[in-house]
């Protein structure tokens, strides 16, 4: 019974010293005749203490009826905390295969659900909201299969933009005849500019604050400026835009003397800053470069094809088609233009930015009828000739007003995009912050995060404003440029 009892004991201490890694296990100021003890090791010999003295090992016979009743009631506690101990491990286990099931579901709903929406932007946006939030999910390999082909597939439509970026520059260079041209930014490591001829392009990597003022003349000039860091005044490249001239009172040799450049140019600046100066940015179209991975693998093979005896055949071809459009440059006379369906176009009042981007517009309609000039009738009025807008110029200006003045789902972050979409399925075109926050259950500090995103990008303006006030808002959104494409907001070509 004595050494049945030492073995209960060194069992106790045995489960004691299993729990030496959690909380539960505690050490002991007496035990035995010992102070302040650790149990080290348990063996067949005893159990292995570290006390104030040194090592030593004890037995049952080494323990008083109360200590092995406190040890008693430690094994009565132990086997309670296993047993909650297990219970919890059945349940975090049932809870894991749950969610684990659960993951594996909502990744095959997003699979199925995106097989239907043919905006790539869209489906992307989906399946890697699915990624971040199920990565339990069995099936998390083919979704990221899937992710992979998106995002190839809207690789190869991205590279149909440099396409694009060429026929507005096209438009734009061939603009330099006119007295109301239009002005472009690219924004990109690197640019150039061949179509217009030699004699009309007037070069400047840098321009000093005053080089403008003393030009004599820029009418019917392209004025290229290689990098806008290396222009010290910008005010007046904005006021040569918008005013059409630039005038300077100065003092040479003791006199007054007016400096007076006539405008009527076309201006055009590369940039590899992002920020550009945003009274100047809003009197430009701003377009992108593509330096896609794509695109710079298709450079460095022409690169290397340049040096080829095919190189030699292409490079001559390319002097060739240039040379045409030098010639086509040359032909184009400066007739005034004339747009008849001007009162059908509609511009939305709600947003500021419509006042600058109207006149871009309608501008961008003039240029490609000047460009299509030879196909229209010379018309006179007065001894003017002049050329008629036709529906064909409006459309193809349309389309090119998308890309040049639109926005970007893309440029959106995924919280704000959401938001977005949340807005527009509340379906209430004017709405207040309690309304949103009741609807999308966001708080209130996150809402105005991304909501101020939105109104920045002038998808949701704001209608009241006052202190004290109830704010209310109006979205303007209405679901374009699911597709990825980019979009105007609160424009219609014809009303």
């Amino acid at each position: 019974m004595k050494f049945s009892r030492c073995l209960k004991i060194l069992f106790v201490f045995s489960i004691i010293l299993s729990l030496s890694q959690s909380a539960y296990c505690k050490s002991f100021k007496k035990l035995g005749r010992y102070k302040n003890v650790e149990i080290d090791k348990i063996s067949y010999r005893g159990i292995h203490i570290i006390h104030d003295s040194g090592l030593a090992t004890l037995t049952g016979d080494g323990f008083s009826s109360e200590e092995k009743k406190l040890l008693e009631k430690e094994l009565k506690k132990y086997q309670e905390l296993k047993e909650q101990y297990a219970i919890k491990q059945e349940l975090d286990e049932i809870k894991s295969q749950a969610e684990i099931k659960e993951h594996t579901q909502a990744v095959s709903d997003a699979l199925e659900k995106t097989s239907q929406i043919e905006s790539l932007v869209e489906a992307l946006y989906i399946l890697r909201s699915v990624e971040r939030q199920c990565p339990k999910a069995t099936n998390i390999n083919q979704l990221r299969t899937q992710i992979g082909k998106l995002e190839g597939e809207k690789a190869h439509r991205d590279r149909a933009q440099s396409e694009q970026n060429r026929k507005e520059l096209f438009a734009k260079v061939g603009t330099t005849q006119r007295d109301d041209s239009l002005s472009r930014s690219f924004s990109s490591r690197s640019s150039r500019l061949k179509l217009m001829p030699p004699e009309s392009v007037i070069r400047a990597s840098a321009i000093t604050d005053k080089a403008l003022f003393y030009m004599k003349s820029l009418k019917g000039k392209l004025l290229a400026l290689e990098e806008a860091a290396g222009v010290k005044d910008t005010y007046a490249i904005r006021t040569l835009i918008s005013e059409g001239y630039l005038t300077q009172e100065t003092v040479s040799g003791g006199h007054g003397q007016t400096l007076h450049v006539e405008g009527g140019c076309s201006i055009f600046q590369t940039t590899t800053n992002p920020e550009i100066n945003p009274e100047t940015k809003s009197r430009f179209f701003v377009l992108g470069v593509d330096e896609s991975r794509e695109q710079t693998r298709r450079i460095l093979e022409l690169q290397r094809k340049a040096h080829t005896l095919a190189g030699l055949k292409t490079n001559s071809e390319i002097d060739g088609i240039i040379g045409k459009h030098q010639t086509f440059q040359r032909l184009l006379e400066p007739y005034a233009i004339v747009n008849p369906y001007a009162d059908e176009l509609f511009y939305e009042d709600d947003r500021l930015q419509a006042r600058r981007d109207q006149p871009k517009f309608l501008q961008l309609i003039n240029t490609i009828a000047f460009l299509n000039q030879m196909k229209k009738k010379i018309k006179r009025y007065e001894g003017i000739e002049y050329i008629e807008v036709d529906r064909t110029d409006i459309n193809m200006a349309a389309k090119l007003a998308s890309e040049l003045l639109g926005i970007s789902l893309d440029d959106l972050s995924l919280p704000a995009r959401d938001l977005l979409h949340q807005l527009q399925a509340m379906n209430r075109k004017i709405f207040t912050r309690s309304e949103a926050m009741a609807y999308t259950g966001w708080t209130k500090t996150r809402l105005h995060t991304h909501l101020t995103e939105l109104m920045d990008m002038e998808l949701v303006i704001k209608l009241t404003g006052k202190q004290n006030c109830l704010q209310t808002y109006k979205l303007l959104y209405n679901g374009e440029g699911q597709d990825g494409r980019k979009f105007c907001i609160g424009f219609n070509p014809v009303q």
